[in-house]
């Protein structure tokens, strides 16, 4: 957790509480096996491309393209694989064939980049020994290729079931359909899970989270980030929360500044996916203070809405409210305004309910902790949560609307 100040004009001041994938300095996520680690260290090509008709020139330790900054991964001896197009035709461009077991689910990841317009296919899982496509690639769920970045790398995802008689799988993709345009690969991983896991050389042996090592605190203020009971991995750029009682990351702030955030004029921000019903006794909540959860909620009864709820210090329950869509990534911001007697909700950019604050907002002490995930065992969400901020002010509707530009081409909207 990292505290900012940073100085906005003459008397502006922001704080900004971040857990946010840029500033997490060490974490190292699930126990998993990247199996194609063993068959090419190099995580590149081994060799597996070639030409229908046509022509490209294929290159598997290309220097011309800078390698993507993977956090907490030694990049020096993975190798870029790439295919540029000469002459148009059918070329294909793969990852090293790698033996896995029959009837067994895995997740495929795999940093993709491309320069062209378009291709006779897009990436895809291929089947070794029965020699058919297993699944496409997506990128933020999306498996149109048209939709996806161009000139940068992305993290493209697969989840899959073998045939009972397979031994063997790998990626492909044509390589382009225009003289020039350029295909990449690097980096990529075979788990034997249900959703991808952050890159790993080799091994992680050990469950980093419950061991205590996921998340260490950078802002030189040794906050207490409890990590013990979190049931979490990180996936798809945030905290995967797969609903398990609990499994909540609570953050004790014992510091006057943050007390004095809540109880005055504050913002949330919040990048997250709904991933379905909440699987507790009541609500699921995703981000705000505990106590009596001032903070972004998801609805139990009604899976697909989000909301706001205030507490007053009357014990007085206020909500705000927005219907959307499970498994998308939405940008969500939630303003207290004391000085204007405002409360505002901006989902995507956009103002979806706010109404007036006719009371003092609750009180909250330094013994009142901000949570993530969860508000406690009874409350847990089931989500994946992203780059959450708190601020010391209201953020401006012209802010609130580059804020999300800023970063919505990341989750792909």
């Amino acid at each position: 957790m990292a505290v900012q100040h940073a100085n906005r004009g003459i008397v502006k001041k922001d704080l900004q509480l971040y857990y946010n994938r840029e500033f997490i300095k060490s974490f190292r996520g699930q126990a998993t096996t990247n199996i194609a680690y063993a068959t090419n260290n190099f995580l590149n090509s081994n060799s597996n491309w070639w030409v229908n008709s046509g022509n490209a020139v294929f290159n598997d330790n290309d220097t011309s393209i800078d390698k993507p900054i993977i956090l907490n991964v030694d990049t020096s001896n993975l190798r870029i694989f790439s295919s540029t197009v000469t002459v148009v035709g059918n070329q294909q461009l793969g990852s090293s064939i790698i033996p896995i077991s029959g009837s067994t689910q895995y997740s495929m990841s795999i940093y993709y980049w491309f320069s062209g317009t378009s291709m006779q296919t897009p990436p895809y899982v291929r089947a070794n020994v029965n020699n058919y496509d297993l699944t496409f690639f997506r990128y933020n769920g999306d498996t149109n290729y048209l939709n996806w970045p161009r000139r940068t790398w992305i993290r493209l995802t697969a989840t899959f079931t073998t045939p009972a008689n397979e031994t063997g799988v790998y990626m492909s993709s044509y390589t382009g359909d225009t003289a020039g345009e350029k295909l990449a690969y690097f980096g990529y991983q075979i788990e034997q899970k249900a959703y991808v896991t952050p890159l790993v050389l080799g091994s992680r042996t050990a469950n980093t989270i419950a061991a205590g090592g996921g998340l260490l605190d950078i802002s030189g203020n040794n906050y207490n980030i409890d990590l013990t009971s979190s049931a979490i991995a990180f996936d798809s750029g945030g905290f995967y929360f797969n609903g398990n009682a609990g499994g909540q990351l609570v953050t004790p702030v014992a510091n006057s500044v943050l007390d004095s955030l809540s109880n005055n004029t504050h913002t949330y921000e919040i990048w997250f996916k709904l991933l379905g019903t909440p699987p507790g006794l009541y609500d699921g909540y995703l981000f705000g203070r505990q106590g009596y959860h001032e903070g972004f909620g998801h609805y139990k009864s009604t899976p697909n809405a989000i909301y706001i709820t205030t507490w007053y210090n009357d014990a007085t329950n206020v909500v705000l409210g927005a219907t959307l869509s499970l498994n998308t990534w939405y940008h969500g911001i939630y303003i207290a305004n004391v000085e204007e007697a405002t409360r505002k909700l901006y989902i995507n950019g956009a103002l979806v309910d706010s109404n007036t604050l006719t009371k003092q907002l609750r009180q909250y002490t330094s013994t009142t902790p901000y949570f993530i995930g969860g508000g406690d065992a009874n409350w847990p969400c089931n989500s994946i949560i992203s780059n959450m901020k708190a601020y010391n002010r209201a953020l401006t509707a012209a802010e609130v609307l580059q804020n999300f530009n800023a970063n919505r081409k990341t989750y792909g909207i």
